[in-house]
């Protein structure tokens, strides 16, 4: 969506006219366009960055032997990557976040999961 507004702000302040551009007013018009345009193409690309960061860190996740990405949620927003699921064990836990840290891209982690042991009781 922020790139289709990123897109859409692009094409409008090239549309303007030069010729208005003398003008001060017209000037001023024009540099705020070229601001919107500057800032709706760096939220379209942290988006797409955030996107690919979550990608990445879900990848390596599936790919481990130990850590199961299945039950773990990764939100990533400007680089900083929300981690929230159910894992087994305090160790899976830090092994899921070194995990997290180690992928490029990724600016900070916070761990927001918790440990679920499951006792024989619980087996039904």
């Amino acid at each position: 969506m922020r790139l289709i507004l990123a897109l859409a702000a692009l094409i409008a302040a090239l549309s303007v006219s030069p010729a208005f551009a003398e003008h001060e007013k017209d000037k001023g018009a024009l540099e705020k366009a070229g601001e919107y345009v500057d800032e709706s193409v760096k939220a379209a690309t942290d988006l797409v960055t955030d996107s690919a960061i979550t990608a990445r860190i879900k990848n390596r996740l599936f790919k481990d032997d130990y850590v199961s990405g299945l039950h773990i949620r990764i939100t990533t927003r400007e680089g900083i990557v929300i981690v929230e699921g159910k894992v087994d064990s305090e160790a899976l836990a830090k092994r899921a976040m070194d995990i997290v840290r180690a992928t490029r891209g990724v600016k900070g982690a916070e761990n927001h999961m918790r440990v679920v042991t499951v006792t024989h009781s619980q087996v039904k």
